[in-house]
């Protein structure tokens, strides 16, 4: 038997050869290959940046609803508290105050997320949330004094608050995509 002559190496790249037809469209697809890519990396750059700002349009729409709809919240922990006065209830103005606590805090992150100009009123509420914590604290540990007596100067503080924020609800009603006075 004779052998068979061993299998050279195979070449990938003949240095000694000219270009043939295959190779020019071949480069010519590379380079449409790579316009093409760019152009939609171009595409996608728009669309998330479209995206991301209708997402931030979507929440201050969303913001702003919710500051909206604060005012007639405060309205009703005030009515709670005030009718936890009337009739001498310490729970009903326990759970009146710790509500407002939650609400004023609250209020507080929305106006920092994105409405500008409510610094007096974002301390305001969060001295008026102290504030209602503690008369909570020395309504829950005081035996035979007035719930009227302690809450009187919170429950005036959080309607107070609750005519400021039906104003600042209606700063927002009358503002449109961050235009004012609309």
């Amino acid at each position: 038997m004779t052998a068979l002559p061993a299998a050279s190496a195979p070449w990938y790249f003949d240095g000694f050869v000219s270009p043939g037809w295959f190779d020019y469209i071949g480069a010519l697809l590379a380079v449409a290959g790579f316009v093409v890519a760019l152009d939609q990396l171009r595409k996608t750059r728009s669309s998330a940046k479209a995206a991301t700002d209708a997402l931030e349009a979507a929440q201050a729409r969303l913001v702003s609803t919710t500051l909206q709809t604060m005012a007639s919240q405060f309205q009703l922990v005030a009515s709670d508290l005030d009718h936890a006065m009337e009739i001498d209830s310490k729970d009903v103005a326990r759970q009146a105050l710790v509500r407002f606590a939650h609400l004023a805090q609250e209020t507080r992150t929305l106006l920092t997320e994105d409405i500008q100009g409510h610094d007096g009123l974002k301390i305001r509420l969060n001295s008026s949330s102290e504030m209602a914590l503690d008369v909570k604290e020395r309504i829950t540990q005081s035996a035979g004094v007035a719930v009227s007596k302690m809450a009187k100067k919170v429950s005036r503080e959080i309607s107070a608050l609750s005519i400021e924020m039906t104003g600042v609800g209606a700063s927002l009603r009358h503002t449109v995509e961050g235009a004012n006075d609309v």
